[in-house]
């Protein structure tokens, strides 16, 4: 994880019965699962300094808490299915209650937010670059129910809750008719209000649009990977689809913590699609020159951590 940099000390957010706490030397091992999922699926719409004056939905304290029950009894160490260690099980829920309660847990949250804030950043790049990456490489792209927006659910049931088709509904006919014009402002506004996970959403409909109008370039196209070179070459992705006279070109930066400016001196090359001409970013609109066998990667990035390529006729 790029952004293992924090963990709380304990301190000042919670008491806990000492007793049952050094009888049960493994709670602070569940500690550890509690904090992961903790940062994992802490709610978009609490992301942000803002999030210190709303309140955490009772229906999210429950999920966690049930998550961490459950990992603790299927673990079978100090408590189980058959004969559950009620005390054990309960020190550890009040602990959780202790973190989630903003009024003892003022300080924690002041870490806290910031931090998660910074792996959210960090989710939301990852996230597209595998959307991009499904939805382009050989073989049939796969959705599951609901992840068309981020999906931050824990382990079953969690991950059985009803979908709620009315947002998607919603969302899509907004995309739909807003990528009409002025796409590449458009993008980048989504990408800046990311919550909502409409810029999932717009890349996942704009690349299934390319390929219901181009199915024999994704049914019987190559598939040839691109070299990389300058400092960052390890940090990106690239590979070309090509079939008679349709090409594109994938292009993903494989590091969440870097941005256009770090690219500045790393280049891909254009491999066998046609050289020396215009190329079309398919997200926001922008022509693109393939110049010396290369593409500029500042450039390709100066709006997204992906892009896809299409080559002009």
């Amino acid at each position: 994880m790029n952004g293992r940099t924090w963990f709380p000390d304990g301190e000042g957010f919670c008491e806990r019965d000492e007793e049952i706490w050094k009888a049960h030397h493994r709670l602070h091992e569940m500690t550890y699962l509690f904090f992961q999922n903790l940062i994992a699926t802490w709610p978009v719409e609490l992301t942000g300094s803002h999030a210190l004056s709303l309140e955490i939905p009772d229906a999210y304290k429950e999920r966690l808490l049930n998550a961490t029950v459950k990992s603790m009894r299927e673990a079978r160490m100090d408590t189980n299915w058959i004969s559950p260690n009620v005390e054990y099980e309960s020190a550890i829920g009040e602990f959780i209650a202790d973190v989630l309660n903003r009024e003892r847990s003022e300080v924690f949250f002041e870490s806290f937010l910031p931090f998660q804030e910074r792996i959210a950043s960090m989710g939301v790049h990852n996230s597209l670059v595998q959307t991009v990456l499904k939805l382009t490489a050989p073989g049939i792209p796969d959705f599951y129910q609901g992840c068309e927006l981020w999906d931050l659910s824990l382990m079953d049931p969690g991950n059985r809750r009803t979908v709620d088709y009315e947002i998607r509904r919603t969302l899509l006919g907004r995309i739909t008719s807003e990528a009409r014009n002025e796409k590449r402002e458009w993008l980048r506004a989504m990408r800046q209000n990311w919550q909502d996970g409409g810029i999932k959403m717009a890349l996942t409909n704009l690349l299934l649009r390319f390929r219901a109008d181009n199915r024999e370039l994704f049914d019987a196209g190559a598939y040839v990977l691109l070299n990389a070179s300058g400092e960052l070459r390890e940090k990106v992705c690239g590979y070309t689809r090509n079939h008679e006279r349709r090409a594109l070109t994938v292009v993903v930066s494989t590091d969440a913590r870097l941005n256009a400016e770090s690219f500045r001196e790393t280049k891909l090359e254009c491999g066998e699609g046609p050289r020396n001409t215009e190329w079309r970013d398919l997200f926001t609109g922008r022509a693109l020159r393939c110049e010396r066998g290369n593409f500029h990667l500042q450039e390709i990035f100066e709006d997204l951590p992906v892009a896809v390529l299409v080559a002009a006729l």
